[in-house]
């Protein structure tokens, strides 16, 4: 088992929402995972219609213009669901259970770390299933690092339990953009997305 570039910057990746979760506590860590859940929700819910527009009223391609317009409407969702809540909620001062509550900090910031990861990973294999004109020796040398990769997998499955909690919303599926279960393990020269 060797480990690629990839793996070491999700390796990276948990290890800082661990580290960011420590230090904001188990209040905020299960605060932000949940309004980063909400987030996802509504920006999955929302995303498509601006992303055709733009896409159509500015000749751009559809791929990379649904990444953009659902990465920039999660960020804006998650920022306004966190604040509101912060703004009602206040956390509970425990003056004898400090270090108890930056350590269930850390587990709620490696998990927010995980979503945001395996959120990532979907939005890359997407990418990676469109040709990126004068781009394509990069999308193949990303292409194989993915392949190669060992934790990458172990992520995507986790991703798999992020999918199944929003198809009950989605009773006509999930967007292109997010794969159902069986595309999320196939590998990409089978996908023909477009």
């Amino acid at each position: 088992m060797f480990l690629n570039p990839l793996d070491g910057l999700i390796i990276l990746g948990l290890g800082v929402g661990a580290f960011w979760g420590f230090n904001r506590g188990t209040f905020r860590g299960a605060i932000e995972l949940a309004c980063l859940y909400l987030a996802t929700l509504v920006t999955t819910l929302l995303f498509q219609k601006p992303a055709r527009w733009l896409a159509s009223r500015f000749s751009l391609p559809l791929p990379f213009v649904e990444i953009t317009v659902f990465t920039l409407l999660l960020l804006a969702a998650f920022f306004a669901f966190f604040y509101i809540a912060m703004d009602f909620l206040r956390p509970p001062q425990a003056r004898y259970l400090g270090f108890a509550d930056r350590l269930g900090g850390m587990v709620f910031g490696f998990f927010f770390a995980l979503v945001i990861i395996s959120l990532l990973l979907v939005f890359l294999d997407y990418a990676l299933g469109v040709n990126w004109l004068r781009w394509e020796h990069l999308r193949k040398a990303i292409l194989e690092t993915r392949d190669s990769s060992f934790v990458a997998p172990l992520v995507k499955e986790f991703g798999r339990s992020i999918l199944a909690v929003l198809k009950p919303f989605f009773p006509k599926g999930l967007p292109a953009l997010i794969p159902t279960e069986a595309a999320l393990f196939q590998p990409l020269a089978s996908l023909h997305l477009m």
